[in-house]
């Protein structure tokens, strides 16, 4: 039991954080994580391999990948509040402007950073309106 309990941790347990992390506006990870753990399941193959199996909505095994849970995550309107934007351009190209977060200070920043600079750091923006750094 104590070493299905750690498979399990090792497991499911990290790619369920990972996914949370990834997924989730800062902060919100642990609102996430049940949801995402749920969908979860350690199975250990023919061949004795043990790996994590994506269940449907109703729990059962399937045939989804991890991105496929992502996408569905991502698209589903109870969990947008907590859904960290996805950085897709669709052009292939890497975006020209996000690079280092807060390398820009805030009164070099324009309107979208500041909107964004808002959404993912909403206590830094906060400190930031605080301290004056939006002024010249």
């Amino acid at each position: 039991k104590a070493l299905q309990d750690q498979v399990y941790k090792l497991t499911v347990g990290q790619t369920a954080q990972a996914l949370a992390s990834e997924l989730s506006i800062k902060g919100s990870e642990a609102v996430l994580l049940p949801h995402i753990t749920n969908r979860l399941q350690v199975e250990t193959d023919e061949n004795g391999e043990v790996k994590v199996r994506v269940l449907d909505s109703q729990g059962k095994p399937s045939a989804l990948s991890i991105d496929d849970l992502k996408k569905e995550f991502r698209s589903n309107v109870a969990f947008k509040p907590l859904i960290v934007a996805s950085n897709a351009s669709g052009s292939g190209a890497s975006g020209g402007g996000s690079g280092g977060g807060a390398a820009k200070k805030p009164s070099e920043m324009t309107t979208q950073e500041r909107l964004e600079f808002q959404k993912n750091d909403p206590q830094g923006f906060q400190a930031a309106v605080a301290n004056g750094d939006f002024n010249n």
